[in-house]
């Protein structure tokens, strides 16, 4: 495991590179920004996090378990949880290097893309840095909703520009 770093003021975060396709569960749950799909290895170790109606399981997930989706999904949004969370992805090298600098935005602040790609030393990447924010497959927990356009626009977000704007309001609200 590669320690990261702080998810919220309590929260740890480390980032575990998946080695093929483990088994694992999912469920649905309820969020403050709508319905929210999760997939777990274990009640610390999170997989999927997908925002929305309009998702399929794999066929490795096996069993659906909306009871522990709800349970985590309100562990993850309480600001009093402190609880770390293990987040299992999967994407090539550059993919983890910008999600792992996704982590290192703070909680209730915005960054540009621009910004981001000269924070990993590839100022020139900006549109490849874009897909792999887009390619994110942990919602909320590897913070991508952090990410905006070089004039202040929010720019695109894979689960809908409202939730975006929501997910960006509610943590200025709880900073």
């Amino acid at each position: 495991m590669i320690p990261l770093a702080t998810y919220t003021a309590t929260n740890a975060v480390q980032m575990i590179e998946k080695k093929g396709a483990n088994s694992a569960s999912y469920g649905c749950a309820n969020s403050p920004f709508g319905m929210v799909w999760l997939v777990w290895t274990s009640e610390s170790s999170i997989s999927e996090m997908f925002f929305g109606e309009n998702w399929t399981p794999k066929p490795h997930y096996e069993n659906r378990n909306d009871v522990i989706a709800q349970k985590l999904s309100n562990q993850i949004f309480s600001p009093s949880e402190n609880k770390p969370w293990n987040l299992q992805v999967s994407g090539t090298s550059f993919q983890c290097d910008v999600w792992r600098a996704l982590l290192q935005i703070p909680y209730g602040s915005t960054v540009t893309y621009s910004e981001l790609a000269k924070n990993l030393g590839r100022p020139k990447a900006v549109r490849a840095l874009a897909n792999a924010v887009g390619a994110n497959s942990i919602a909320w927990l590897i913070p991508c909703h952090r990410v905006i356009r070089s004039d202040g626009s929010l720019g695109g977000y894979r689960w809908g520009m409202a939730r975006k704007q929501a997910m960006l309001a509610w943590e200025k609200n709880a900073v």
